[in-house]
């Protein structure tokens, strides 16, 4: 599966409005792995992709409370932040498996701690800082649920242009 894209990103109202462009195309559910350093934009960017999903309170980022729940209509969701874990035993004694059944949104930052132990990416998001303080976003399926998911947002970033 090596089907994906890149993105620049000039801000913060870009990030979430790009996030909200992704957000309704996961009704199905989809296993989303982030990476980038801290500060990125990781947590502004599920910050859009929930309110795409109609969601419209406050998002923090998980950071010390490992997993934030969110149900959106008929969605369950939960944004994994698993930066102050140091191994996968952590996640395994805390019963990490139940939260992924089928139909679920995980959106999951630092997932590599979570090796072997969370389910394999439908969807992988790498954020990077450019020089001009810009985000670059290159995003990729590794699954075929994944390729519908990036199939369909690159046909609503093409309508989008053309509007």
């Amino acid at each position: 599966m090596n089907m994906g894209f890149e993105k620049t990103i000039l801000n913060e109202t870009e990030m979430i409005a790009f996030g909200m462009m992704l957000g309704p195309l996961l009704s199905s559910g989809a296993i989303i792995y982030l990476n980038g350093s801290l500060g990125v934009g990781k947590t502004t960017f599920v910050r859009g992709l929930l309110r795409g999903l109609g969601f419209q309170g406050k998002v923090k980022s998980p950071t010390y409370s490992i997993i934030q729940p969110y149900t959106i209509s008929s969605n369950t969701i939960f944004h994994c932040d698993f930066y102050r874990l140091q191994t996968p035993k952590s996640l395994d004694e805390m019963g990490i498996q139940d939260y992924f059944t089928p139909g679920v949104i995980a959106l999951i930052e630092w997932p590599e701690i979570g090796k072997g132990i969370v389910p394999d990416a439908d969807l992988v998001c790498d954020f990077f800082l450019t020089q001009n303080e810009e985000r670059t976003m290159h995003i990729s399926a590794y699954t075929e649920h994944g390729e519908e998911i990036l199939s369909h947002l690159g046909k609503k970033i093409c309508a989008t242009k053309r509007a």
